[in-house]
């Protein structure tokens, strides 16, 4: 639970983001949406994340960057975004 929850530096999403050094990505997703995805995070209730899972795909993610696998990691992500994107659609259609 404590990984799930933090935040600035520490969190994984926000360290990747800066990594890229795209000032465009940076600017949108660490100054703008970040802060939003965070309140919602912290709103949502822990019935409705995958704290296991999402650690495991970081891992897997991570790994490709490593590599240096670029196509790898991007599908990771898309992957692990599109996971979450549905955990928020589904929790939205319930309330």
């Amino acid at each position: 639970a404590s990984y799930f929850h933090q935040h600035g530096d520490f969190d994984f999403h926000y360290r990747i983001i800066k990594a890229s050094r795209n000032h465009k990505l940076v600017t949108l997703l660490c100054d703008e949406l970040y802060h939003l995805l965070r309140m919602y995070r912290y709103q949502s209730p822990r019935s409705h994340s995958r704290p296991k899972e999402a650690l495991d795909e970081h891992k897997y993610i991570l790994q490709a960057i490593k590599n240096g696998d670029e196509e790898l990691a991007e599908m990771l992500m898309r992957r692990h975004i599109s996971g979450s994107r549905i955990l928020i659609e589904q929790q939205i259609v319930k309330e």
